[in-house]
């Protein structure tokens, strides 16, 4: 938000030759603290697993989401800081809700369908509806 701020700022005032430098240097932030947020994930997944008394299974599952987890927050940083910050903040907003439709309804809801109810083999539950309850 703040950088959003920043750079609406610089494009009001006119300063059009400190944009490209600000908007770069705001990325290069944001991606960095994403390698550094993913690092400290890292580092804190024993930490994770002595919160509660989980089945090895259980500590599997956590370990698998939590790498998931450590690359996925560099991505989402990064698309964070140039279609909310960047785009947005240079009156381009119509590229920022196209990607994010697309991104939401061409891509994520639909392998998230594909993952949850084709991919994974549900039935070994005993179930055989599409529909499995949320209880599991």
């Amino acid at each position: 938000m703040q950088e959003q701020l920043s750079l609406e700022k610089s494009i009001g005032s006119g300063n059009t030759d400190t944009i490209k430098s600000d908007s770069s240097h705001f990325v290069k932030i944001t991606s960095m603290s994403a390698v550094v947020g993913g690092i400290v994930i890292f580092f804190l997944r024993p930490v994770f697993f002595t919160m509660a008394d989980l089945t090895p299974t259980a500590k599997a599952y956590l370990s698998i989401m939590l790498f998931i987890n450590m690359y996925y927050i560099v991505g989402q940083a990064f698309n964070t800081a140039m279609i909310c910050g960047v785009f947005r903040s240079g009156g381009d907003s119509k590229w920022g809700f196209f990607c994010d439709i697309v991104d939401m309804w061409c891509y994520s809801v639909p392998l998230g369908f594909y993952i949850c109810f084709l991919f994974l083999s549900f039935r070994r539950c005993g179930y055989t509806s599409l529909f499995v309850p949320m209880s599991l």
